[in-house]
């Protein structure tokens, strides 16, 4: 497999997920070998598991909501012209 598909740089081909700090969560990227037909139902499985393991085990999803349309309070104050 690390001859054929040229993955001799790589320690290991088991599957691996990676763990990623960002500003405000915790990214994780999963590497995985698949064939090259079915990975978005193979994708769509594993997601499917690992939420459920996730929901089992208290393990809750955030998100954050920011509202993006709404503006400030404006004062306009309309005086008369002078002239």
């Amino acid at each position: 497999m690390r001859d054929k598909y040229f993955l001799n740089d790589t320690p290991t081909i088991e599957p691996r997920v990676y763990v990623r700090m960002t500003d405000n969560w915790l990214e994780l990227s999963v590497r995985f070998l698949s064939r090259d037909r079915g990975i978005r139902d193979l994708h769509d499985t594993m997601t499917r598991q690992m939420l459920a393991g996730m929901r089992k085990a208290g393990i809750g999803v955030a998100s954050g909501t920011y509202a993006i349309v709404e503006l400030p309070d404006v004062r306009v104050d309309v005086r008369p012209q002078t002239k």
